[in-house]
């Protein structure tokens, strides 16, 4: 993918974020791109599961960071 650099934003994270986001790259030169995108889909397919699911997946992923 090339991008647009005039099109570039810039995202500040802690620290803390950063290595949260680092653990779940899929391999190491994974852009944080990617990873926010596919965090963004998976969300996005799954909001509406069930809601007891939901709790799991967010406690699990959110307080862990795994």
């Amino acid at each position: 993918m090339t991008l647009d650099k005039s099109k570039i934003g810039v995202v500040k994270v802690r620290k803390y974020t950063k290595e949260r986001l680092d653990k779940i790259k899929k391999y190491r030169r994974e852009t944080y791109e990617e990873v926010i995108n596919e965090l963004i889909d998976f969300y996005k397919e799954h909001k509406n599961d069930n809601e007891e699911l939901n709790e799991k997946i967010v406690k699990k992923f959110i307080v862990t960071g795994k």
